[in-house]
């Protein structure tokens, strides 16, 4: 939401819970998916070059029992928290700088982002 001088208005569409046309988007839709166990959404916001060997089995494994889940689950839970934070983007990559010299970084895939590394 944001104000405006006709009032209070919604700043993105609320009806694209999993949206991908930005990168503070994307990055938004990964937490919000993996925090719903939405393995098919996270599988659709890696690039395409890691999906091809990737199967929403694959990811409910290493987000729920495999030896990484709870650095996965730290690592989500700590972009949640920098969301608000600049994203320095080009027309092709954007960059969220997560503290401690670490980041995150997107690219664009067509029309839509995807999370290379977070």
């Amino acid at each position: 939401m944001r104000w405006t001088p006709r009032g209070w208005v919604f700043a993105e569409d609320p009806t694209l819970v999993y949206d991908q046309s930005t990168p503070r988007a994307a990055l938004r839709s990964l937490v919000r998916a993996s925090l719903q166990r939405r393995w098919d959404v996270l599988l659709g916001l890696a690039p395409e070059r890691y999906r091809l060997g990737l199967s929403e089995d694959d990811l409910r494994a290493a987000w729920t029992e495999g030896e990484h889940a709870d650095a996965l689950q730290t690592a989500r839970d700590r972009l949640a928290a920098r969301l608000g934070d600049p994203i320095v983007a080009d027309a092709h990559e954007a960059v969220l700088d997560l503290g401690n010299a670490e980041v995150a970084r997107l690219e664009r895939e067509g029309t839509r982002w995807v999370v290379v590394d977070f």
